[in-house]
Order: C-alpha cells, then sequence, then structure tokens
C-alpha cells in the first residue's frame, strides 16, 4: 500500500520538480547564479556539464544533434559580440572542454559578461534552438585592458568561424554538481534581448599623454614664474637702494641773513661805501685810519674811507 501511494504520489509531484529545474543547473562551469564564475584571456577555461544535460535538447533544441553539436561564447545581452569556440562536440560522450580564452580586448570593455551556447551544427549563434549556460564574466589582463582603445560598432559582429585547440575530456566524477533547488526556470535557455548599443570605454592612451604634457609642462612653468618674481624683488630692492642714497645726500642749504644796516646815519659816515650786500657777520667794527686793509675773519674785504683833505 505504502509502495503505491509512493508511486502516486511521484507521478503528482514530477510536474513541480520539473519546474524547479533549469537547463543552467546543469552546467558545472560556469554555475549559477549568473556572474559569479569568471575567466581570464590568455589563460584555459574548463567548460563542464553533468550527464542530464542532454534530456533538455528534445525540448529545448531540437534541430541540435547531442552527439555533434557547436559551441559559442556570445555577450550576455546581445549578440553584438560571438566567438565560435568548437565545432562537432559530443555532448553525451563527454562532460567538459578545455578552451583557451582568446577574446578580443574591445569587445570585452563593451561587454564584461559572457554565454556558452550549445546549437545545432552550423548553425549561428543566435540561433533560437539552442542550450545556454549561466553568465561568467571575462576578465583582460591589466596591460592590454589599460593600453587598449574599446570601439564597438552599433551592427551585429560575427567573427569568422575558428576552432580553438582544445581536448576532449570524459566524464568524471567531478562533472557531477549539487543542484539547486527552489529554482523557477520559466525560460530555460538564456535568451538575449534585442540589440542595445553599447557605448565603448574611453581609451585611456590620450589620458596618458595628457597626464606626461602636464608632469612636463608644470615644472618648466613654475620655474619661468619664479626666475620672473626674483628679478622683480631685485629690481625693487636696487630701486630703493638708488632712492635711498639720493635723499641721503640732500641737506639743508645754508641759511643767510641780510646785511644789517643801521636806523640812521651821521654826516660823517657819508663817504662810507659798503661793498656788495653779501651776508656779513653781525658783529661789524670800523678800523682806524692808520690801519691797513686786511682780511676779516668773515672772509669778506673791506674798503676804508680815504682820509679827509
Amino acid at each position: 500500500m505504502r509502495l503505491i501511494l509512493i508511486f502516486f504520489l511521484s507521478i503528482a509531484y514530477s510536474p513541480f520538480l520539473a519546474l524547479c529545474q533549469s537547463v543552467q543547473e546543469d552546467w558545472t562551469a560556469p554555475t549559477l547564479p549568473d556572474r559569479t564564475s569568471s575567466a581570464q584571456v590568455g589563460t584555459s577555461y574548463t567548460i563542464s556539464w553533468n550527464s542530464n544535460l542532454k534530456s533538455w535538447f528534445p525540448t529545448y533544441c531540437a534541430a541540435c544533434d547531442a552527439a555533434k553539436v557547436d559551441l559559442w561564447v556570445t555577450s550576455f545581452s546581445s549578440y553584438e559580440y560571438t566567438y565560435k569556440i568548437a565545432s562537432g562536440i559530443n555532448v553525451v560522450a563527454t562532460s567538459s572542454y578545455r578552451w583557451n580564452v582568446d577574446i578580443d580586448t574591445s569587445a570585452l570593455l563593451a561587454s564584461p559578461d559572457w554565454v556558452f551556447r550549445f546549437v545545432p551544427s552550423g548553425a549561428a549563434a543566435n540561433n533560437r534552438q539552442q542550450i545556454s549556460s549561466a553568465g561568467f564574466n571575462i576578465t583582460a589582463p591589466a596591460e592590454a585592458s589599460r593600453f587598449a582603445s574599446a570601439t564597438s560598432t552599433k551592427a551585429s559582429i560575427t567573427s569568422p568561424a575558428r576552432d580553438t585547440s582544445g581536448s576532449v575530456e570524459a566524464p568524471t566524477s567531478s562533472a557531477v554538481a549539487t543542484s539547486q533547488s527552489n529554482t523557477i526556470a520559466t525560460n530555460p535557455t538564456t535568451m538575449p534581448p534585442a540589440i542595445t548599443n553599447s557605448t565603448p570605454a574611453p581609451s585611456s592612451a590620450p589620458q596618458s599623454k595628457a597626464w606626461i604634457a602636464g608632469v612636463i609642462i608644470g615644472p618648466i612653468v613654475g620655474i619661468a614664474l619664479g626666475a620672473s618674481l626674483l628679478w622683480l624683488l631685485i629690481r625693487r630692492k636696487r630701486k630703493q637702494r638708488a632712492e635711498h642714497h639720493y635723499q641721503g645726500n640732500l641737506g639743508y642749504e645754508p641759511e643767510y641773513h641780510p646785511a644789517a644796516f643801521p636806523r640812521n646815519t651821521n654826516a660823517t659816515d657819508k663817504n662810507t661805501v659798503l661793498v656788495g650786500h653779501a651776508p656779513m657777520s653781525p658783529h661789524v667794527s670800523e678800523l682806524p685810519p692808520d690801519s691797513q686793509p686786511r682780511h676779516l675773519q668773515a672772509g669778506y674785504q673791506a674798503e676804508l674811507p680815504a682820509p679827509l683833505q
């Protein structure tokens, strides 16, 4: 009785169990949730899936032959950048593929998130019948991302088909991953929306040139300004010294007092003659008649009156 009950319950709950699973859960690398796995350009990345992945082909890729499908990697949100990784992969007999990561730097700058897609052999990457993986991140080497210029185009770009060297590995026990329950997949395959215009990241090369020019020009301008200020200060000091020396040589002019004349003149002084109007000493006296002319202390020569007849 219990076995019959369990049988009917399993049949009743099987649709709900199917809803709780998604195609992306059967990929073991990259894994859900989106953007939690990463790869780097120039290194190898092992793409892996479990044995249950082949059961999704009849539903979401009916045109696919699970024993011979093509593997593509495309940008996450659009088909603007697509790269063919390998052709004729047998998903039934194998569970992994080693990929040498080789993505253009301009594409990485425009779209850092990517998706793996199994499509029918010979079909394009944007084929509606496909088995897609979870989204993952691809990073570029530091040197390449620093100097590369991102030039993305608005039209969808499909790179020429190229088979990167890789080796198909046999299934191993590590290829089995624990399924994440309680995930309801409304659309198991990750179908990107309409193509949107992506803005390319600006190039860092002009910035580096501007930085170098600033480093060179800045000190030159500073030296020129310093030299100009020093020259102005020296010139100003010289001018101040010259003005100070000129003012120091200037003095007050000697003050001369006019000669003193007596207010009343007697008759006996009529023959007295004063020589010039030059300043004289305030102490003036008349010499005796029998004296000879001589220099006065003031430095002026006086003429004596002639003897009376």
